[in-house]
């Protein structure tokens, strides 16, 4: 199931008492979710994801550099390796 907004929560009427049993189906979805993420093969593989997406990006940035500097442009003021760091935080 999609993330639930506010509007669509209020236009569902989830408040409502009489609409607590759908509203505690929504909220216990989103807490299996974290609880999944805790699992240690889950951790394990988003690990390995995390660092498989940090090596590539590595090397993306090395060419970057290369063809600029093949090109006689200066290399990118921008670096994507510390942007996906940040992001990752």
């Amino acid at each position: 199931m999609p993330p639930m907004s506010d509007a669509r929560w209020a236009a569902k009427d989830l408040d409502a008492e009489d609409n607590i049993e759908e509203a505690m189906a929504i909220i216990q979805q989103a807490v299996d979710v974290f609880k999944y993420q805790l699992r240690p093969d889950v951790q394990g593989e988003m690990r390995t994801t995390h660092n498989k997406v940090w090596s590539e990006i590595d090397v993306f940035q090395d060419a970057i550099v290369a063809l600029r500097s093949q090109n006689g442009e200066p290399a990118p003021e921008f670096n994507i390796a510390k942007l996906w760091q940040e992001y990752s935080k």
